[in-house]
């Protein structure tokens, strides 16, 4: 099992070159639409990390 996962760890490793202009193609058409574009790409996770720090932190701080 440990060799499998070395094995597509080298071979994600090897494909580096493909595999990075078709991830940033999706990316883009995902996003095409949008105003942000691109940066919704890392703006989307920070903001739902926040609102649950927000909720959660509120939550189990001990008000109530």
């Amino acid at each position: 099992m440990v060799k499998k996962f070395f094995g597509s760890i080298k071979l994600i490793f090897q494909q580096r070159h493909l595999i990075w202009p078709l991830a940033k193609r999706e990316i883009t058409a995902q996003y095409v639409g949008l105003l942000l574009g691109f940066m919704w790409t890392f703006i989307n996770p920070i903001m739902m990390i926040l609102v649950f720090w927000v909720v959660f932190g509120i939550d189990f701080s001990g008000v109530g």
